[in-house]
């Protein structure tokens, strides 16, 4: 995890200042996540936070959640998205994700987890509801996950970037690099450089003389990049990387100039074994033409080879539900042979290349006679189409196919309704509500489905003029009925006031209850305008206003988790002419 070491600095902090906090950890992913186990959030009974488990979707719940913990001062371990009790917060990659909260973690627990990562060492955290938390210095063996009632979670140091070269590349990677947040590390021959890198704060080492560097020192979670133009400089520093255990190894230049690089580390004696951990030329990007293109190439190398390594720290599962550490499920990265191995394979020799250059000629003569050479096949596609395959030629074989079972009899009605202006005719299953028949039929998406049962509001649009549910209602009761959903409304050059509003008083966050959320605010203001009486209306008589306390009453159908609230009556006030 980058951030455990702010998280940790965080938590220290407040303790320090004798604000209380609680350690938030994502123990478990259900389906697809953007963060994987191990991963924490920091929250301060101030309401600060540090880290984040999704892109907002759940973020506001999880401080409110945190707030609840510190109040009852005991560990709680909550779930949310699919299979949550709570059913207005959903994850719109339709995942789940499972959540330690522990309140007032132990300061001298803390301060040893910085301590064991500031010395560049593995890290284990051992979290329990029932047990007290505590840190200690990671063994290879342990891997994050769950042993008993106790959840283990694993940190390793974080990338450092060392860079040796002069020229205009050093500068360029190191920079980008550090806005990764790599912890980086120069040395160089060009002064004015060893200077601009020292006055960004970033570690460097003046190269006086060709030979062997001091301070020259690499861990397992290392990676080390030559970028000499002049490479008589890098000889014996190469050497000197190969002595250590780096994880990766790169080297700028050409083709033939990763020979002329290896010749001569092998006449200074190196292992030609050792050599092939050498990536040159170092990149993903194909003969790159100027530095900062370069530090994409280089970097993005540097940081698939960690967050390989890093996946491989996270308790076994199969392979086809790997969770790459880095971001996202990914069915084999994380799971082939150690990097050094990978390292040497890419590398390999004449004669492997010369094999591999064969092998691929024949697959393109193959495919160009089966007439698919222009069709590109994704690897998530391949191994989908293997799975298929595999199953048909495990099915056995009968002389006679088994019959179909009959299909039932259709029940589809006619229905004919206006949406957003246009006549539209469908034959539907009777049971198909109108949210689906907009989404899966008409394919307006703009109409969310949330709690799927009428107590979120995210699925609002306005029927006649009248807002409602539409996941309670079914489509062929709307029979001749005109419906307005938000794509209805106005469109990207011609917003619709409310849109407008929403846009400048930030009523949005993750965007998701959004369209409903217009939807029901437009329909409020028609409705007070009619004079529809609400519930907080104290006079029947009386036609009712838009006041602050009327909108929010007649809004509280329509639930925003992230916590808009204030943001969307301020923007409904605007179109009211009221003030929120």
């Amino acid at each position: 995890m980058k951030q455990a070491r702010s998280i940790f600095h965080f938590l220290r902090d407040g303790s320090r200042r004798g604000e209380r906090t609680v350690l938030v950890t994502l123990t478990e992913v259900t389906g697809s996540a953007t963060r994987a186990p191990g991963e924490h959030m920091a929250v301060a009974e101030s309401g600060a936070v540090m880290g984040s488990f999704s892109g907002g979707c759940v973020e506001s719940a999880v401080i409110a959640e945190a707030q609840e913990v510190l109040a009852a001062g005991r560990p709680r371990q909550v779930r949310y998205g699919a299979g949550s009790p709570y059913i207005d917060i959903r994850l719109p990659c339709g995942g789940g994700i499972d959540l330690l909260f522990l309140p007032d973690p132990d300061y001298s627990q803390i301060a040893l987890a910085l301590d064991i990562l500031e010395r560049r060492r593995p890290l284990k955290l051992q979290l329990s509801s029932t047990c007290p938390f505590s840190a200690s210095e990671a063994a290879e063996a342990d891997r994050t996950g769950w042993t008993g009632h106790d959840f283990l979670a694993r940190h390793d140091p974080q990338l450092q970037l060392v860079v040796l070269g002069h020229g205009a590349e050093p500068g360029a990677l190191l920079q980008m690099a550090e806005a990764y947040g790599a912890e980086t590390l120069l040395f160089s021959p060009q002064a004015s450089l060893v200077e601009e890198a020292r006055a960004r704060g970033t570690p460097a080492h003046l190269l006086r003389i060709v030979g062997r560097a001091d301070s020259f020192v690499l861990d397992p979670w290392s990676a080390v990049v030559t970028l000499f133009h002049d490479h008589d400089w890098e000889t014996d520093l190469l050497l000197q990387a190969l002595e250590q255990q780096p994880l990766f190894i790169g080297a700028m230049g050409s083709r033939r100039t990763h020979i002329e690089r290896r010749n001569r580390l092998l006449e200074a004696g190196a292992d030609p074994l050792a050599i092939d951990r050498i990536v040159g030329p170092v990149g993903l990007i194909a003969a790159t033409r100027d530095p900062q293109t370069l530090a994409v190439s280089i970097l993005a190398q540097v940081v698939q080879v960690y967050e390989n390594v890093l996946a491989r720290k996270v308790v076994d599962r199969p392979p086809e539900l790997a969770l790459n550490a880095a971001h996202r499920f990914d069915e084999h990265s994380a799971w082939g042979a150690p990097h050094l191995e990978a390292l040497h394979k890419t590398s390999g020799n004449a004669a492997t290349q010369s094999t591999l250059t064969e092998t691929q000629s024949e697959e393109e003569e193959t495919r160009s006679m089966a007439g698919i050479s222009e069709i590109e096949l994704s690897r998530r596609g391949l191994l989908a189409g293997s799975a298929a395959t595999a199953a048909i030629v495990a099915s056995p074989i009968t002389s006679e196919a088994a019959p179909l079972p009959p299909s039932p009899t259709s029940a589809s009605l006619p229905v004919s309704f206006e949406v957003n202006g246009a006549k539209r005719e469908l034959k539907l299953d009777p049971r198909t509500t109108l949210l689906d028949a907009l989404r899966e039929h008409l394919h307006l998406t703009g109409t969310k489905k949330g709690c799927d049962h009428g107590q979120c509001g995210a699925c609002t649009v306005m029927v006649d003029g009248v807002r409602i549910n539409s996941c309670l209602s079914l489509a062929v009761m709307h029979e001749g009925d005109k419906i307005t959903t938000i794509e209805g409304l106005g469109t990207p050059e011609k917003l619709h006031p409310m849109q407008a509003a929403f846009v400048k008083h930030d009523g949005y966050q993750c965007g998701y209850c959004t369209p409903g959320q217009i939807c029901s605010a437009v329909a409020v203001l028609d409705e007070i305008k009619r004079g529809v009486p609400s519930h907080v209306q104290a006079d029947l008589t009386v036609r009712p206003q838009a006041t602050n306390i009327e909108m929010r009453e007649r809004m509280s159908g329509n639930i925003c988790r992230c916590g808009a609230y204030s943001n969307i009556a301020e923007a409904m006030a605007e179109v009211a002419g009221a003030k929120a």
